[in-house]
């Protein structure tokens, strides 16, 4: 008998379209752009953000999730704690293969010299002379950490309903502008500024402050979703 956290995988495992089709239909055509423009006006090189579709992408699926598929679960006798699971584990796969399939992606466009127009689509700084392997987690971390951004205002939702979601971003937009008030008006900016150039983290580094900022996320998003309730 399949345990109801292997249950929960297979369920969104299921859902072809939202973990790999509908995500990486929006890249391609975002790339697909960008290739005829590169074609058509000839640039020596050019970077564009069309890969931030898909980050995007990974933001919403984690909020969307929730919202299609909890109170499903869970009338299915399913715990929370299995529901919780089940998704991570799912989530983890589709986001592995996409992380995989990037790398792949951008090893052939350094070795076509961006495509043969000068294109730079699945490069991110840094990640120039990084190595597949580096690529490939840099890759999965960024996905990683936009799913569980998404999991987490699901969570949030699902636990407090429109009104705690409306407080939520409220009390951050309060904050974010009282600290940006604050700065202004001391005339910190410049201050502020020298003191991130100074921290000059690397990729590696990066990647781990991401995944420990995935880890408090998904911590987060459990103990919401712990006392969630069912709608209907």
């Amino acid at each position: 008998m399949k345990s109801r956290t292997a249950t929960v995988a297979l369920m969104h495992a299921r859902d072809k379209w939202t973990w790999l089709f509908i995500p990486w239909m929006v890249l391609l055509s975002s790339f697909i752009v960008n290739f005829a423009i590169g074609l058509i006006a000839r640039p020596e090189n050019f970077t564009t953000g069309g890969l931030m579709s898909i980050l995007i992408y990974m933001l919403v699926a984690g909020i969307v999730v929730i919202h299609q598929t909890f109170s499903f679960a869970l009338g299915l006798c399913i715990t929370r704690r299995s529901y919780f699971a089940g998704t991570v584990a799912a989530a983890g796969g589709y986001i592995l293969l996409s992380a995989v399939l990037l790398a792949v992606l951008l090893l052939l466009e350094q070795a076509t010299e961006g495509w043969g127009v000068g294109l730079h689509f699945f490069e991110l700084p840094y990640l120039s002379d990084s190595g597949a392997g580096l690529a490939l987690w840099t890759f999965f971390i960024l996905l990683l950490f936009m799913f569980f951004g998404g999991l987490t205002i699901g969570s949030l939702f699902r636990r407090f309903g429109k009104q705690g979601l409306l407080f939520f971003f409220l009390a951050a937009t309060l904050v974010f502008g009282g600290w940006t008030a604050v700065v202004t008006a001391m005339d910190w900016w410049r201050g502020v500024g020298g003191w991130l150039m100074k921290l000059d983290f690397t990729i590696v580094q990066t990647t781990f402050l991401l995944l420990a900022c995935t880890l408090v996320l998904a911590a987060v998003s459990y103990l919401l979703l712990r006392r969630a309730t069912v709608q209907a």
